[in-house]
């Protein structure tokens, strides 16, 4: 939804909290038709993945970039937390993005 759920919150006056919690079920169910709409694609055209040997760890992965989420748990700690507006909550986390 992007920038959609914060209008939304702004118009209707209701938490941007509730406009993500209404927003689940319908962001769960396209999730699930992409993968498995690139799933069969993947098979139709005889795709496969990397060996398992190839792929790196996915804790090791996250430890050497966590960094790179600090920004976006600062952004939904000011909205959903600290109830800032959603014109001024996504100036904050921009400053932490340039580390």
């Amino acid at each position: 939804m992007g920038v959609v759920a914060f209008i939304m919150a702004e118009w209707l006056q209701i938490p941007y909290v509730e406009i993500c919690k209404a927003a689940v079920v319908p962001a769960l169910l396209y999730f699930t038709a992409l993968y498995v709409m690139i799933d069969a694609e993947a098979i139709r055209l005889n795709i496969r993945g990397l060996r398992k040997e190839e792929c790196p760890p996915v804790l090791k992965t996250l430890m050497e970039g966590w960094y790179f989420f600090t920004p976006i748990f600062i952004l939904i700690f000011l909205i959903s937390v600290m109830m800032y507006e959603p014109e001024t909550g996504p100036s904050i986390p921009r400053c932490f993005s340039w580390c």
